[in-house]
């Protein structure tokens, strides 16, 4: 230290006329300068420190730590506005597709599903008439008599009943096929009997004429002894009976035949009578009865 004095005074003495502060003067100002610095340099830290809200750590530099990432508020959906206090929401109905109009149903074509009215009478032309060559002249249809519009079988199930809606019976005379008119014999009698119901009530009348002949197959009234027999019927309308009734008399002996045809709710009987105990014949009865049903299904078509 007092080699530097030394230096320093032989330099002063070198210098112009104005000369080097004392080495004393010079150290206090160095002390001044240092304090001096020392307190922007610790003013400066502090404002740093404070800015940037660190902490300096003792015996090193003081850094600022990077500041931290702001975190990003999320992004609000836009409200969507209400609709006003007064008016409900609209609602959305299922769309369905619009059903495909139907075909309007052509007018020569009933429909299948429509039910028939009741019938309540039988026109006559509702009832065959007979072929052009088996029509006796003279000898028309006529209401039949009472009691012989059908065969009795045994319980009697094709007489009147409340069941029906309309019945009605014709019979006529008729010839045997390309026979001469005069002075010939007529075949037999022929009669038709039609009787209507309501629904199901055809259907019911079969049963029970079924039910009659599997029960019974002789009858015995007035000193009259009827035997019943089924025949093999015809495939005609929804279904078919044939019959065979043989009366006995004491030595006298004859016959009819008779088929029960139902067609819906219609139900009509064909007898054939051989004429003054003549065997019925049944080709005749086969040929009255389709032109029954054919006649039928025209009057109901």
């Amino acid at each position: 230290m007092r080699d530097l004095e030394t230096w320093y005074a032989a330099l002063a003495s070198d210098v112009d006329g104005s000369g080097l502060p004392s080495a004393g003067d010079l150290r206090r100002a160095a002390d001044r300068h240092a304090r001096r610095r020392a307190s922007v340099v610790g003013g400066a830290v502090v404002t740093a420190l404070t800015a940037g809200g660190g902490v300096a750590l003792l015996g090193g530099p003081a850094t600022t730590p990077p500041e931290p990432p702001r975190p990003t508020a999320p992004a609000m959906p836009t409200p969507t506005p209400l609709p006003a206090a007064t008016s409900a929401p609209p609602t959305t109905a299922p769309t369905t597709p619009p059903a495909s109009p139907a075909s309007p149903a052509s007018p020569s074509s009933p429909s299948v599903t429509s039910a028939r009215p009741v019938i309540r009478s039988i026109p006559e032309r509702a009832f065959f008439d007979l072929p052009r060559d088996m029509t006796k002249e003279g000898n028309s249809r006529s209401p039949s008599p009472a009691g012989l519009e059908a065969p009795m079988l045994c319980d009697n199930p094709l007489r009147d009943d409340a069941a029906s809606t309309a019945r009605r019976s014709f019979n006529q005379i008729y010839k045997g096929a390309n026979e001469e008119d005069e002075g010939t014999v007529p075949a037999g009698v022929v009669t038709q009997t039609i009787i209507a119901y309501r629904p199901g009530g055809a259907d019911d009348l079969m049963r029970r004429v079924r039910a009659d002949l599997d029960s019974c197959d002789t009858r015995t009234a007035e000193g009259l002894t009827t035997t019943i027999t089924s025949e093999p019927p015809p495939s005609y309308g929804d279904e078919a009976i044939q019959v065979l009734e043989v009366v006995k008399q004491g030595q006298r002996q004859w016959d009819l035949r008779a088929v029960i045809v139902r067609v819906g709710d219609v139900v009509t009987v064909v007898t054939v009578d051989g004429w003054e105990d003549f065997p019925s014949d049944p080709a005749d009865l086969r040929l009255f009865a389709r032109l029954a049903i054919e006649t039928i299904e025209e009057w109901r078509s």
